[in-house]
């Protein structure tokens, strides 16, 4: 009589060791998948930033003045005259930035995950973001502010020319027009301190909205891998590290310096 052969099924200990490959796989790859993910959001946000740069050109080339300082008088704002040159709403939000932004009655800072936040009474006008402009390229009367006496590094607050750029004769490569922040402007200087809150974009005992020794601590956040996204005047964009964002030129004045030590956290 032939006898008939059962179906082999797994043993305990192949099933063991197939379960056992299986988690090293897992454990090898998810520090990879998770690599790549940031790589993205990173890529992505340095498209929002370059973007960001391109939407002030045109919005400049159109009417042919700088951008204006108005206090973020809700109407006149950068974020309010960039909306009809691109969809900045949308691009002042960077993937890694997922909390929810905080305040009610005044601006109020945002950190490396938390936009900062705008009020208006008028609801066209509210803003939030994850970007800062940088306040030396706005029109206004910025030439004292900073201990900048007399500096000439932006046009009369009457309403400068868009050919009297203030950084005539710096390569538009070199100037930075947005960047990462946890607060909508700053206008750094080249002997500011290091922040001692990455997170915050603080320096020791004051907050990121005041900062009065320090507005680079606004842009000096730990936002990827001690580095931040900043778009330049001539509509390209880099990842840039915490460490080289005193070698910027961030107005008509500036000496580039080496950065000051930076906090390990």
């Amino acid at each position: 009589m032939l006898r008939t052969l059962r179906p082999r099924g797994f043993t305990l200990v192949e099933l063991l060791v197939v379960i056992a490959i299986m988690a090293v796989l897992v454990a090898i790859l998810l520090p990879a998948l998770g690599r790549a993910k940031k790589v993205a959001k990173t890529s992505r946000c340095l498209a929002n930033t370059r973007s960001m740069g391109q939407s002030l050109n045109i919005f400049m080339s159109d009417r042919q003045i700088n951008i204006q300082y108005t206090g973020f008088a809700p109407d006149n704002a950068w974020t309010a005259v960039l909306k009809e040159y691109g969809n900045t709403d949308k691009l002042r939000a960077c993937p890694e930035v997922t909390d929810q932004a905080t305040g009610t009655g005044s601006i109020n800072a945002g950190s490396v995950t938390r936009p900062w936040f705008v009020p208006s009474t008028d609801t066209r006008y509210i803003a939030q973001g994850a970007y800062g402009i940088n306040g030396w390229i706005q029109g206004g009367n910025l030439n004292t502010m900073l201990g900048y006496a007399n500096g000439g590094v932006s046009p009369s607050a009457t309403g400068g020319s868009f050919h009297k750029w203030p950084f005539v004769g710096t390569a538009q490569s070199l100037i930075p027009v947005f960047a990462e922040a946890v607060w909508p402007d700053g206008w750094p200087r080249e002997t500011n301190l290091a922040p001692a809150d990455l997170v915050n974009g603080a320096i020791s005992g004051q907050s990121a909205s005041a900062n009065a020794n320090s507005h680079m601590a606004r842009y000096c956040i730990d936002r990827h891998s001690k580095s931040i996204n900043v778009g330049f005047a001539d509509n390209h964009a880099e990842t840039v590290k915490l460490t080289e964002l005193w070698g910027l030129r961030w107005n008509a004045k500036w000496t580039p310096m080496n950065a000051p030590k930076l906090p390990l956290k």
